[in-house]
Parts: structure tokens; sequence; C-alpha cells
């Protein structure tokens, strides 16, 4: 993490009491008063440290409005919430650090739930950390608000029993992508993918070619595998001739295979005399400040928010709140965040109860005011749109 990226993280979380900057020991819970606990599991180092950050203000303004009133609950979204807390208490959240990956969120998550005794996690940079939040969810049956995860496997029936969802997946990416380049592109066109080696990626290139394979004249020419150190010849991919490359890679790894893509010589001499659209299948506001707008110009991606795409009601208010409390405009992220604490909070006030089973089967039978989820993969289709990079922003497409 750079020295700018790792003072606006500090920044984000000086509020924090129960943290200290100069330690690392992130892990820390903070402890909390009777009442309704919440359990945030967020990866508080490395590459998503920044956007666990931005959740982490989502969840706490979520707090303060549950409690106190305000926001979207003010606006009357969330219709069971009256800003007094939740079943006559005061909210109140213990923190840890779900490390990353599959086991240490695991293990931070079955703490949340044991020794701290909380109702609800919430959180979550990666469909890895979400996998490990649905399972343990399932085993102490309780309720999982997904964060920010983007994988088909956390819909399969193995994980979604007390999953809930309010990002975009492989499958809807795809989809919206699709229909911007069969919008745009005229002809047979020629794929070429450069896939990485883990579960994310092998479903990111099923789900495009579920999509794909529907138009009779478009042929995959190629697909690559990249390393552990993701190092591809641009070269060998460009000799097929393609006319769409689609990275299936994400986080960190993208920001490298994107930017190494696009500022190649041999790349650039190509399509000089060919078309070629990239597609990267999702941008969040982290990857767009790491990758920068010029890098992200004409490429195809999906987003699931961003304020100055959506301007209904609810986004407008949820910025305006934000900007007052954070003094910066939102990400997804914190908008996620948010959300979904909202609508878990509205649900159990509705059902009179903490019981996972309860609330759950609340979420499922009665929407609130801006979105429900379905009962097949308990995700919901609120917002998510396909964008093309501009140069300085985003073109959308409807």
């Amino acid at each position: 993490m750079v020295r700018r990226d790792f003072l606006n993280y500090v920044k984000g979380l000086s509020s924090l009491a129960c943290f200290s900057v100069a330690s690392k020991v992130f892990a820390q819970p903070l402890m909390v008063s009777k009442g309704g606990k919440l359990g945030f599991n967020l990866t508080l180092d490395g590459f998503f440290a920044q956007e666990s950050s931005e959740q982490l203000n989502g969840y706490k303004m979520a707090v303060q409005h549950i409690n106190e009133g305000g926001g979207l609950v003010s606006e009357g979204y969330f219709s069971n919430l009256d800003g007094k807390g939740l079943l006559s208490q005061k909210v109140n959240y213990v923190i840890k650090n779900a490390g990353g990956g599959f086991s240490s969120a695991k293990r931070s998550a079955y703490d949340l739930v044991n020794n701290h005794g909380v109702q609800v996690l919430l959180g979550g940079s990666s469909s890895e950390e979400t996998l490990a939040h649905r399972k343990v969810a399932s085993d102490g049956s309780i309720i999982c608000m997904d964060g920010v995860s983007h994988s088909d496997t956390c819909s399969t029936k193995s994980f979604n029993e007390m999953g809930f969802s309010l990002f975009l997946d492989n499958t809807r990416s795809a989809k919206l992508i699709t229909k911007a380049l069969e919008r745009d592109l005229v002809g047979p066109q020629k794929i070429f993918h450069l896939c990485a080696n883990y579960e994310w990626s092998r479903n990111q290139k099923r789900a495009f070619d579920s999509f794909f394979n529907k138009n009779e004249n478009w042929s995959t020419v190629g697909k690559f595998v990249t390393g552990p150190v993701f190092d591809f010849e641009e070269a060998k991919i460009l000799k097929e001739s393609p006319s769409i490359i689609v990275l299936n890679v994400y986080g960190e790894k993208l920001v490298q295979v994107l930017s190494k893509l696009k500022s190649s010589q041999v790349f650039q001499n190509y399509i000089k005399e060919n078309e070629v659209s990239i597609v990267v299948p999702l941008m969040t506001s982290l990857l767009r400040d790491r990758v920068g707008h010029e890098t992200l110009k004409g490429v195809y991606t999906s987003l699931q928010w961003e304020a100055s795409i959506f301007k209904d009601r609810a986004s407008k208010s949820f910025v305006n709140s934000f900007v007052k409390s954070y003094g910066k405009k939102p990400s997804e992220a914190a908008y996620i965040g948010y959300l979904q604490l909202l609508s878990y909070a509205n649900a159990v006030s509705g059902a009179k109860s903490y019981s996972a089973k309860k609330v759950r089967d609340y979420l499922l039978t009665y929407p609130n005011k801006l979105f429900s989820y379905s009962r097949h993969n308990h995700r919901s289709d609120f917002y998510g749109v396909a964008v093309k990079g501009s140069g300085s922003g985003f073109i959308k497409y409807s």
C-alpha cells in the first residue's frame, strides 16, 4: 500500500478508539454494551483495506441512522425503522480483521459469533471472504449480509441459505456487458479470454460464454491462463486477431494486466489497424482509482453503483448524508454496506426478533421500499449497469 493510500485508510478509521494507528494488531475487538450486536468482518490491511474502510463508513452511518434517525431511515425507505434503535435497544458493533482470505475470514467470523455473540455478519471485499462468512452463518444459524462479493459460487444452494447480497455477480455482469457489446458491434467477432487459475475467473469465463455463444457469428479464438505472477505476452494474444479481449481477472491482478496491455507498444500498433474492444467484468471505485480513467478509455465493464451515474432520490439522499458525515463522495462499497445493514435492521424490526430464521423469512417475504431479494439466490438486481470508459468518466448503457 502506498503512503497516500495508507494515510487515507488511517483517516477513515480515525474515529474508532479501539484501534491504534501505530499497531498492526487490527484484530482486537471493540467491546460493546448490551443490545443488538453487529459483526463487521473486514479486510483491514492489504489491497482491499481502502475498500473496507469505505464499507465501514457506510456501516457506521447506518448504525447512527438506526439509533438516532436520519438519512434513508428518516425518509421512510425502511418503514420498520424509527431511528430509536432495534427492539427497544441501541445497536452496537464489533470489528474484526477478515484478513483477505477464506481461512482468516472464517476464523475471525467464528470469533465474532462464538465469543462476541453477534447476530449478523457484515463485510467482505472478496468472494473468498463472503464464502467464509456464509459458511459460518449457516453453521451458527445467523444472517450474513454480503459486502462486495461478485462470485456466482456465493449463490449456490450450499452457500446461500443464510446469506443475502446486493452486489452484481458473474452472470449479471456478463449479461449487462454482452448487451452493451451487441449494441455497439456489428458483424462477426473473435473473442480471446485472458484468465487466472482461480474459481472466480473460471466462473466469469463460463458466464461470458453462456451469453457470447448465443451470437452465431461470435467465436472464441483463444484462451490464456496466466501464471502466479500474471505474466503474458501480448503478441500471443494478438496473433489470433481478436476483436474482443476479455480480461477475466480482478483486484490487484487486473490493475497489472490492464495497465500492461494498454501501455504495450505491440497492442498500440495492433489497434491502429484493427478494431478491438477490451472487456473487464467488474469495476469498482478502488480499481478505477488504481487504474486511472485514461487507461479505462474504451473499456467495457460493469458497475454496481456510482454517485456520478445514479441520480435517483435515494442515491442523492445517501450521497448528501455521506458527504456531510465524511466530507467526500461515497463509493459503491459504502452505499452497499449502508443499504445491507438497513435492510437487515428493517427485517429484525419487522420480524420483532433477532432469530436468524425469522429474519431470513422476513427478508424474502417483505421487501423494503427500495429492493427485494430473490428466493432463488438471495440476491437483488437493485442498481448495476454496463458502462464504457470515456477517458474522464463512464458512458452508461441503459
